[in-house]
């Protein structure tokens, strides 16, 4: 468990390969990293600057070149919204050759107005494989939105499947570069 609110299940510990790496958005910045600094600085959008200037949780998870991950990688984000604000950023690099499947929940109770934001960051290098499945439950009155940014290497494979319900408004915004050949986003 990383904090109360977000909750992250791994393989085994003793079978976790190297080159797999996962750590919470606030240890991360603790310690400075110019790996970091490219999904850490300001944008063109106005939500994306929100969500970096309050941003206080979040993951970052890295495989390292042609490491597979089998099993998949369980995210659990709850969130009690009711009269606040939240807001998630979260980097995941696959490195050439490297594949892994990322299983995300964000559970956004509480009853009320509220809003949250959340940011996506994923780069994937050559010949690399991200399946991701994302479900997001709403209160009533919560207005959530999910900006993801999805950069794709030659032969580079990403797979999505959404399922959003309730709340007052739930928006997802993709920015997808296709920056090598045969590359493909689905």
């Amino acid at each position: 468990e990383l904090n109360q609110s977000l909750v992250v299940h791994l393989p085994a510990a003793d079978r976790l390969p190297d080159g797999f790496e996962v750590m919470r958005l606030a240890d991360a910045l603790a310690v400075p990293s110019l790996w970091l600094r490219p999904w850490m600085s300001p944008s063109q959008s106005i939500l994306d600057n929100l969500n970096l200037a309050f941003a206080s949780d979040g993951l970052l998870v890295r495989v390292g070149r042609n490491t597979r991950i089998a099993t998949p990688l369980l995210v659990h984000a709850r969130r009690n919204l009711a009269g606040t604000m939240a807001h998630d950023r979260g980097v995941i690099v696959l490195e050439d050759g490297a594949s892994l499947t990322v299983l995300e929940v964000q559970d956004h109770a509480g009853s009320g107005e509220c809003l949250g934001t959340s940011r996506l960051n994923i780069s994937l290098g050559e010949g690399a494989h991200l399946r991701h499945v994302r479900v997001c439950t709403n209160a009533t009155g919560t207005i959530h939105v999910q900006e993801d940014s999805v950069e794709l290497a030659r032969d580079a494979q990403y797979e999505l499947v959404t399922l959003a319900k309730g709340g007052q408004l739930h928006r997802s915004q993709f920015n997808v570069s296709l920056s090598g050949e045969r590359a493909s986003c689905k």
